[in-house]
């Protein structure tokens, strides 16, 4: 009885239990976006027009820092008023294969062609350009041209 008294005691003496206040709702993360989609390649009207319009800031400036980052050239042609120099840029991948017998062959597969063609007067100057051939491999002259420093 002793104990029961006892435990009744120390109940009354507690502090009453603070009142439990509803914790808030659990915030909801923002759902997360779809990854974005990968870059679509250029078509080539689109990568022929950001040639020319990178190209034409190079019109009458020298054209030393321009074949720096072109790089070397696929050939060039003397003209009265100067010179035309030709690059070209390919797209392609290999892909291999085992052949009847069991032989692993690899090849080129793909094979578009590209070729950026800069005029210079004799003084080295930009004075026109071309570009012709498909989106994809002209793509790679876009990153090579920059600006003019």
């Amino acid at each position: 009885m002793l104990l029961q008294a006892l435990l009744v005691a120390m109940l009354m003496t507690q502090p009453a239990a603070a009142p439990t206040v509803a914790a808030p709702p659990p915030v909801e993360a923002p759902a997360k976006a779809a990854p974005a989609a990968p870059p679509q390649p250029l078509t080539t009207e689109q990568a022929i027009a950001r040639i020319d319009t990178l190209m034409a800031a190079w019109k009458g400036k020298s054209g030393e820092r321009l074949r720096g980052r072109l790089g070397l050239s696929e050939s060039t042609r003397d003209a009265t008023d100067g010179q035309v120099t030709f690059w070209l840029r390919r797209s392609e991948a290999t892909a291999c294969g085992v052949a009847p017998g069991g032989v692993i062959r690899c090849g080129v597969i793909g094979g578009a062609v590209c070729r950026l063609a800069v005029a210079f007067d004799k003084t080295g100057k930009v004075t026109n350009w071309k570009a012709s051939g498909m989106g994809d491999a002209c793509e790679a002259f876009i990153e090579d041209i920059g600006a003019p420093g």
